[in-house]
């Protein structure tokens, strides 16, 4: 049996890429690759309103995967390569990351599939208080992969993180100088590309209700990523 390394090989001499394979068309048209994973033995596993697109845009020029879990990258290399590359991510405080993400869908959001999204499940909440007293729970999170734990994207199961490196939102200077240098490219990430509207209100504008809320949803969160 070949390793999915092998086969894809075999696939792009005869014309097909590592995107066309495992990329729909309408990501590739819309700037997501896999290719500088591959080019320099590196994945980047982007917990969504985390800085993700910064990173993605300033280390490998694109898109990336999406919103891809570690564990779905098994789909795409093989076992060798899921080893010997350097894996990594960024987590950011859980409140300040339901807050983001809010009002991020509350603003259209990345595309049209997020701007239904939001119409069909956030639409109707004003205020994030609002939101989280109404909608944010245990079951509701995983609707909608924005307001998905963290951990699910790194696990393999939990509490087992999965990536060589976890880089966080609150020291995105100096973590993103530590990836750059690790994997020698130079420092290319500038600013916060996919910023929200309104995202500088920090955590003491919502209500401590909201907070314990989030703190009881994200507990693992909280533990995992000593936050």
């Amino acid at each position: 049996m070949f390793e999915k390394s092998k086969v894809w090989l075999k696939l792009n001499v005869m014309g097909q890429s590592i995107d066309d394979i495992y990329l729909p068309e309408s990501m590739r048209r819309a700037g997501y690759s896999l290719k500088q994973f591959q080019a320099t033995k590196s994945i980047f596993v982007h917990i969504p309103k985390a800085a993700g697109v910064s990173v993605n845009k300033g280390i490998y020029g694109n898109l990336g995967a999406g919103h891809r879990t570690i564990n779905g990258y098994k789909e795409v290399f093989s076992d060798r390569e899921l080893d010997s590359f350097f894996k990594f991510t960024f987590v950011r405080n859980p409140v300040d990351r339901a807050y983001s993400a809010f009002k991020f869908l509350k603003s259209g959001g990345f595309n049209e599939t997020d701007n239904q999204w939001a119409r069909q499940n956030i639409a109707e909440f004003e205020s994030f208080d609002r939101f989280v007293d109404n909608w944010l729970n245990e079951t509701n999170i995983w609707n909608g992969f924005h307001f998905r734990p963290q951990w699910h994207y790194v696990c393999d199961p939990y509490p087992s993180v999965k990536v060589d490196f976890v880089g966080r939102f609150e020291s995105f200077d100096s973590d993103i100088a530590f990836v750059c240098d690790r994997l020698n490219v130079s420092q290319r990430v500038v600013g916060h590309e996919n910023k929200t509207k309104g995202e500088l209100t920090s955590s003491k504008s919502i209500s401590s209700s909201s907070i314990k809320r989030l703190q009881e949803v994200y507990s693992r969160d909280f533990e995992l990523f000593n936050y």
